[in-house]
């Protein structure tokens, strides 16, 4: 059976990683967290230059270097690859030059017929509203704040590390993050529905009517796919 890679883009808040989640479980796919993925080459590769200018622009608001991510995407999908039926990219790529390289190494390596794009599309305004009300833990796990009465502190309800809100999820940092997006990955997804389907999904709606949306939409391309 043909490996599938199905990649997940969006502007800051419009839940690529939760999606990306709860679709990698429902279809028995690996869950690729660019941004984890990245921040822990990172940290293995402290000392590098262009480690250490990726962690300053992220810090800042921006992306990750697009070297860096085409470096981590390449090597990291070579190694998971032959454990699960396929990927879902969270995150990556997000500028036209990690694209012009990470698109022909995914052409090549899943098949083109076998790539699609999930565009999940949010106004700023309701960004910012996720965004300064999220909460995240140790691992990542995303949470809304005073749901389930969940507060700076509380345990995550999965692995009980404390909650916290993210640095990089303040009014300011955001508006940096979204101007980002319309100035560079806007251009990459009109970019790649030249080159691969792309599926727009309306990302202002709640989760499970999202995900819902996703796997309706996602149903001629898995069909042969044993959904759990």
């Amino acid at each position: 059976m043909d490996k599938k890679a199905i990649i997940l883009i969006g502007p800051p808040g419009s839940g690529k990683g939760t999606q990306a989640e709860l679709l990698a479980e429902r279809l028995g796919f690996f869950h690729f967290e660019s941004s984890l993925i990245a921040k822990n080459w990172i940290k293995q590769h402290s000392n590098e230059p262009l480690a250490k200018k990726s962690m300053e622009e992220y810090a800042r608001g921006g992306l990750f270097k697009p070297e860096l991510m085409t470096q981590v995407v390449q090597e990291k999908t070579q190694k998971i690859i032959e454990k699960f039926k396929g990927i879902i990219y969270d995150g990556s790529p997000r500028t036209l030059m990690e694209t012009h390289e990470v698109l022909p190494f995914w052409k090549k390596f899943f098949g083109k017929k076998n790539i699609i794009i999930l565009n999940l599309q949010l106004s700023q305004t309701v960004a910012e509203e996720r965004l300064t009300s999220r909460l995240i833990c140790e691992f990542d796990h995303p949470y809304i704040r005073g749901e389930d009465n969940l507060e700076i502190g509380s345990p995550c309800p999965r692995d009980s590390s404390p909650l916290r809100t993210r640095d990089i999820d303040n009014s300011q940092v955001i508006k940096v993050r979204f101007e980002e997006f319309e100035k560079q990955t806007r251009l990459v997804i009109e970019f790649l529905r030249h080159e691969v389907e792309v599926i727009d999904i309306n990302g202002e709606q709640q989760i499970s009517a999202i995900a819902q949306e996703i796997i309706n939409k996602l149903t001629p391309f898995i069909g042969s796919l044993n959904v759990r």
